[in-house]
């Protein structure tokens, strides 16, 4: 092991103050306080304040002393929306927009603007003097708009993210970007017909009593509300569609900067579903086994019912994680999909203290940022709609923000208090939230097991095997991280777990 230290100058930028080395180097940050870079021997192929040198010069992810990643990676982070349109299961045109998170060039992020997010209903005319358009925007902690993507160092992998049932893409944003700090390009489609989008149209348009409002896919009203089945075959039909649209964007959009050989996807709840089918296929519904998928990564799960044989057969590595205080998917539900994986290595990872929506690194923001508008304008009817949703989900096992986001959330930039009083009843003060697990540890986890599993399992030098990292095995998890429950961590084929560190040989247990 060799260490790296950037010399000392002062610097301050995005909330933290960094030491970095002669002029500016993204490769050099640490998350919020300067460490020794740990890298493996001969794995280093730059030097802080130099430039990676010709094409196959590495640029690792940001590393703490003891091998672990940072949660805030060495890149920065661009974003840019594409629109994809598809067939849908019935034959239909399918639409989808799509955030891309990706590693951004130190001079692309110095000269773009940060990325703000927005509804695609943001500004669309309403019922003028009833009810104002939607206005309210999440700003991004970490994320350049149109920055441009790096084009240093070995090519980016490519992570798919599927949200769950009625949210969105913006629900994960914080932590995709902060794995796309690490070297990642992340694309998540709003899954037409099964997201938040769908979910306030329809509900302006029953308020109403009209078609105030068309349907991303200009089909009739409702826009959402498919059935369980019809939706995850058509999400991942929407999974092969980005991998194919970003086979061929690759060269003219992104500089050829995206390895597409190596992709993996994560999935949340419904999104969770769609992952598995796209890896286990299912016969019952006509849905195929997408083969250029190499990895999967779930939170939580949703309720749909797979073929054991069909589980059985599926190879492909899979983290899974399980939210310990989830009502609507229970540890035993999601623990339930990890029994029936047979032929792969697999991770199962509980979260303490996790409800099913504490997943959302963005939920907290959003419900800030539309609370803030809805307490200066009664008619915001779209943003009171946002705010209730979170506050109050209409499946009350979801959680409430009240559960998982922080004191800063209600009170910064606007203190939103007043407004959730009316909706809730709560008087939120310093001590009486969250009242489970904060949402930023569940994202801080997220991104770091994210990271350790999709650069072990996403390995183009690990063709001798699948090499598990000392965090992804239980002991390091159980004695390191306090937010972590329980792991298990079971190997098959190929695949190397640090001695003495916890691991399962499935391998022994099939003999």
């Amino acid at each position: 092991m060799s260490n790296v230290q950037c010399s000392m100058s002062n610097f301050e930028i995005e909330h933290w103050t960094f030491d970095l080395g002669h002029s500016f180097d993204r490769r050099c940050l640490m998350n919020r306080k300067v460490l020794s870079i740990a890298v493996l021997a001969g794995a280093l192929t730059w030097a802080c304040g130099e430039p990676a040198a010709g094409p196959d010069a590495t640029l690792r992810p940001s590393l703490m002393a003891d091998g672990v990643p940072e949660d805030v990676g060495p890149y920065g982070v661009g974003h840019t929306m594409i629109q994809v349109v598809h067939t849908g299961s019935a034959g239909e045109r399918r639409p989808l927009d799509v955030h891309v998170w990706y590693p951004a060039h130190p001079a692309g992020v110095t000269a773009a603007p940060r990325t703000a997010y927005r509804s695609r209903l943001f500004g669309v005319p309403l019922v003028p003097g009833t009810y104002d358009p939607l206005t309210f925007t999440i700003p991004s902690p970490l994320a350049h708009e149109g920055a441009d993507i790096d084009a240093r160092g070995p090519r980016f992998p490519l992570l798919i993210w599927s949200h769950g049932s009625g949210t969105d893409a913006l629900d994960h944003a914080f932590t995709a970007e902060a794995i796309a700090s690490h070297g990642f390009v992340v694309a998540s489609a709003e899954h037409t017909n099964n997201s938040q989008d769908d979910a306030l149209v329809d509900y302006i348009n029953q308020l109403v009593g009209s078609s105030l409002l068309a349907c991303l896919d200009a089909l009739q009203p409702p826009c959402g509300g498919e059935a369980i089945g019809t939706s995850v075959k058509n999400r991942v039909r929407d999974v092969s569609a980005l991998i194919d649209e970003f086979t061929n964007l690759n060269a003219a959009r992104f500089g050829s900067r995206i390895d597409v050989a190596r992709v993996g996807v994560i999935g949340h709840s419904r999104g969770m579903l769609t992952a598995m089918a796209a890896v286990a296929g299912s016969s019952a519904l006509g849905i195929p086994i997408e083969s250029r998928i190499d990895a999967i990564m779930t939170m939580s799960s949703g309720r749909l019912t797979f073929a054991p044989a069909e589980m059985a057969a599926v190879r492909v590595p899979i983290l899974m994680m399980a939210g310990a205080s989830d009502e609507t998917q229970p540890v035993p539900v999601v623990r339930a999909f990890f029994d029936m994986l047979s032929s792969n290595s697999r991770l199962f990872v509980v979260v303490r203290d996790a409800e099913h929506l504490s997943f959302g690194s963005a939920l907290c923001a959003r419900m800030q940022a539309a609370g803030g508008v809805r307490l200066a304008n009664p008619r915001a009817i779209l943003e009171d709609r946002t705010v209730r949703t979170l506050l109050t989900p209409t499946v009350a096992t979801f959680g409430s923000t009240l559960d998982y986001c922080s004191y800063d959330a209600f009170v910064e930039p606007v203190d939103i208090r007043p407004l959730v009083q009316t909706i809730t009843g709560v008087d939120v003060t310093e001590s009486n939230v969250p009242r489970t697990q904060d949402a930023r540890e569940v994202s801080r986890l997220s991104v770091i097991l994210a990271v350790s599993f999709f650069n072990a399992a996403l390995d183009e030098q690990g063709a001798d095997g699948l090499r598990f990292t000392r965090y992804l095995t239980p002991r390091y998890l159980m004695q390191h991280e306090p937010n972590v429950l329980s792991a298990e961590t079971i190997l098959r084929g190929d695949a190397t777990c640090p001695e003495g560190q916890g691991c399962t040989d499935g391998r022994r247990s099939q003999r």
